[in-house]
């Protein structure tokens, strides 16, 4: 070492005189202990070292800190190619290095932060797009609300007015006062649930959650309102059709408790009456009272042969074991018959029965026997609540359906028990067990046709039962 300027001899303790004592070659500077000095070229590089602040020296196998040394060395060599001296220059670059270095480190964080950032922006789009969430934004300054399909991409943007002409009469309240909290700068969280007009695409009415919060300026002043907006008419379709079908069961369960009182009720009338009768027979008793002993044990004992048909024919049609078989049949044949057959086991004194029947013939595609159930239950009925006057029945056919109107002159029906008349036992006066017109219903049901009804008490009732059904020969009187 010939010369070294203070800068360069302040890496090697004592300076120059130090590197001279030390004999730092020229083969530890460029770290290749094989490297031939006398043939060398022209070196530019860059060499990292582990330096002690104060032992300054190159030894990477102790020391702890890294240098970076950018190092150039230029041979000078005689006219005959001889080497004379090796002129160096050099410069610490490790800042440059590790602020390169940090660049780097805080480039590679940036771009991670903003792949996870697009992953996030991606996922909120997925669930805007298929989770039947909207991003919402509202403007107190201009009323308007903007709706948005994605991150940055506005799909709607409405005025007040015309927001409020999309919801529902039963939201608008709700809508309206959601609104002037915003507009009157309310500070917290707003959600609202509201319903629509807007129906999706199994025409069900869109209800929507929404929920703000209120954006602020550098002042915490509010500016506006950021919030969600959430199609949960799904959900609400099922509460709904949940507490239906909870309704439903408590009204199954509260018909069902009264059925079984009324029936246990209903049994044990005539069973007790016709034990007791019985029993009267085995105790001591004049001879001329046995007609009426056996009267009323028949009388009861048909009472209850019939309570208990009813149940069961009820319960079969409750589980559809009854098929409906429908054919040809001459209504006009049938009709006539059939009605007086029933008024000749219930027929009133001082009631008369009038049958209307228009037609000569009229050939139609019905179920009889079923149908005739549905006559002999509605006319029985009719003659047990009407003791003067008449029962009229008549019938017509409208090119689709079969229509008969039963009418009387009984003691009618009120407006509360209209409420209940097809509900078992629901049609109880005192007398029978009220499951005719709830037989009647059922078997007119699962024909495909209707029941109706119509009462003023005192004055009356009419039945209406209307059958579809098909006409192939049709002669009017």
């Amino acid at each position: 070492m010939i010369d070294m300027n203070e800068k360069a001899a302040s890496v090697f303790p004592g300076g120059l005189e130090g590197a001279r004592s030390n004999r730092v070659h020229l083969r530890d500077v460029i770290g290749d202990p094989d490297f031939d000095v006398e043939n060398m070229s022209p070196i530019h590089m860059t060499r990292i070292y582990q330096i002690d602040s104060d032992a300054r020296v190159f030894n990477p196998k102790v020391h702890k800190h890294l240098m970076f040394y950018e190092l150039q060395l230029l041979p000078l060599r005689s006219a005959d190619g001889k080497l004379q001296l090796i002129f160096g220059s050099g410069r610490d670059v490790s800042e440059v290095v590790r602020s390169y270095s940090k660049l780097r480190e805080e480039g590679d964080k940036l771009q991670h932060a903003t792949d996870e950032m697009k992953k996030y922006i991606d996922n909120i789009d997925f669930v805007l797009q298929n989770g039947g969430v909207r991003m919402v934004s509202y403007m107190p300054s201009t009323h308007t609300l903007t709706i948005f399909s994605r991150i940055g991409q506005e799909q709607h943007q409405l005025t007040q007015s015309r927001a409020l002409m999309l919801i529902a009469d039963e939201s608008k309240l709700t809508a309206l006062r959601t609104l002037n909290n915003m507009d009157n700068l309310t500070r917290g969280t707003l959600k609202a649930v509201v319903k629509t007009n807007l129906r999706d695409k199994s025409r069900r009415r869109l209800q929507l959650y929404l929920s703000f919060i209120p954006t602020l300026n550098q002042l915490g002043q509010v500016t506006g309102y950021f919030g969600m907006c959430r199609d949960i008419s799904e959900i609400k379709s099922t509460e709904e059709l949940l507490a239906k079908e909870t309704g439903r069961a408590q009204e199954v369960e509260a018909v069902k408790d009264a059925f079984l009182h009324n029936m246990s009720y209903e049994i044990r009338t005539p069973l007790n009456s016709v034990v007791g009768f019985a029993e009267l027979f085995a105790m001591e008793h004049a001879a001329e009272d046995e007609g009426l002993f056996i009267s009323e044990i028949k009388q009861n004992s048909e009472r209850l042969l019939k309570l208990i048909n009813d149940i069961l024919f009820l319960s079969r049609l409750d589980a559809h074991m009854i098929e409906m078989k429908q054919h040809p049949v001459d209504f006009a044949e049938f009709f006539e018959p059939r009605c007086q057959a029933i008024w000749y086991n219930c027929k009133r004194e001082n009631v008369d029965f009038v049958l209307e029947n228009p037609y000569q013939r009229l050939v139609v595609d019905i179920d009889e026997q079923n149908l005739g159930i549905v006559f002999e239950q509605i006319i029985a009925n009719a003659a047990e609540h009407t003791t003067q006057g008449q029962i009229r029945v008549y019938y017509d056919y409208t090119g689709e359906e079969l229509a008969v109107t039963f009418q009387d002159t009984g003691c009618g029906i009120s407006e509360e028990r209209m409420q209940h008349l097809f509900e078992r036992f629901g049609s109880m006066t005192g007398k029978g067990t009220g499951l005719g017109l709830p037989i009647c219903y059922e078997i007119v049901k699962q024909m495909g046709g209707r029941i109706r009804v119509k009462s003023e008490l005192g004055k009356g009732t009419i039945v209406w039962v209307t059958i579809p059904c098909k006409c192939t020969e049709i002669v009017r009187k």
